[in-house]
């Protein structure tokens, strides 16, 4: 009888055992579960010096920095193997070929325009998609890019790349009394310098004047024949002679 009593007390302390222990492996793999679950932030944005737009990061859901405040005052030793600003949120893209911002590739054009447009410039290493702005016709994007502090926009038309547009002002051609011009199309009685309204118009205004044309600051940027066009002011020389 006495070996009964303890036999008794023994398995009712191995069953405590056995509950106690499994409550705690269940608590603390339901702990484990809200842990991994992901962060969902509001999809409110904060629009930034350069007229660009960021959202908010995860896990914190704090406003990601804007491109200008990243690149004005680079965040030292913070860039990895491919030069990709990891505190900023920017990561390597292999199909892209750049460090970009996942959430701002919210579409498969946006991706194809970015690739495209650091397929063209083919820097090997600290290339960075800025932003990738999306015009009304087909095919239509100016993508900005920066590679080590030099800012470029790529203008895509038609998804085949129009022009590029460097950062670094425009240096004079000796052997031209108009300067270093880029023209962007040439339609004959029409020629369009770009869409960028950061560069330096004296040249491109010297330029149309020697043609006999007619400089406009806000003109269209598309041919006489085109059926759909961007509505974005373009730097013209119309009415050539």
């Amino acid at each position: 009888m006495v070996m009964s009593k303890h036999l008794f007390w023994i398995l009712v302390a191995v069953f405590l055992f056995l509950v106690v222990g499994v409550t705690i492996f269940v608590e603390n793999r339901d702990s484990d579960n809200k842990i991994k679950e992901p962060v969902a932030c509001t999809l409110d944005a904060k629009i930034c010096p350069d007229g660009s737009s960021v959202g908010r990061i995860p896990p914190d859901c704090e406003f990601a920095t804007c491109p200008a405040e990243i690149f004005e005052e680079p965040i030292g030793g913070q860039r990895d193997e491919y030069g990709c600003l990891g505190p900023a949120g920017y990561t390597f893209d292999e199909s892209i070929g750049a460090c970009i911002r996942s959430w701002e590739m919210d579409s498969e054009e946006k991706a194809t325009a970015a690739q495209i447009a650091v397929g063209y410039v083919a820097f090997e290493k600290g290339l960075t998609v800025i932003d990738v702005e999306v015009f009304k016709c087909p095919g239509c994007f100016d993508v900005s890019l920066d590679q080590e502090g030099e800012r470029m926009s790529v203008s895509l038309r038609d998804w085949e790349v129009s022009s590029v547009n460097n950062s670094k002002p425009q240096i004079p051609d000796d052997k031209n009394d108009n300067g270093s011009v880029l023209i962007e199309s040439d339609f004959g009685t029409k020629i369009v310098y770009g869409t960028s309204q950061s560069v330096d118009t004296a040249p491109l205004i010297k330029d149309c004047e020697a043609r006999g044309g007619v400089f406009n600051t806000c003109g269209n940027p598309c041919g006489p024949e085109a059926e759909m066009c961007i509505t974005v002011c373009a730097f013209t020389c119309e009415d050539i002679i």
